[in-house]
């Protein structure tokens, strides 16, 4: 099931005894919040502010936009990344965008190198 606001996970329900929800704190696009259903929720582009779920991992940025894009039954497998792994590929997308859109601005005519 998704929707903006983020995608309920299927498959065999995650453990959460013992797991107490958090305060309430402040979530942001790919945070993975684990409920007492124990089916994961990825929080999409039209998140809600505030969650008090346990947040079990986090999508990186350049990975983001991926979840809009998948379609129903898609299978997601995560894998832990590091730090210099996630920037790096970070760096990687801005750099494809921004030759995107120098391609797109020179068929134009508007292209403003900066």
């Amino acid at each position: 099931k998704s929707n903006r606001q983020g995608l309920l996970l299927e498959g065999e329900a995650l453990p959460t005894s013992g797991m107490r929800n958090i305060k309430s704190e402040p979530v942001r696009f790919g945070t993975v919040q684990l409920p007492p259903s124990g089916r994961p929720i990825i929080l999409g582009v039209e998140h809600q502010t505030t969650g008090g779920y346990p947040r079990i991992l986090e999508v990186i940025g350049a990975e983001r936009s991926v979840l809009a894009q998948l379609g129903p039954g898609t299978k997601i497998t995560f894998k832990p990344v590091t730090l210099d792994f996630a920037v790096q590929k970070s760096q990687d997308v801005r750099q494809e965008l921004k030759q995107n859109l120098k391609a797109v601005s020179l068929k134009t005519g508007n292209y403003i190198p900066k």
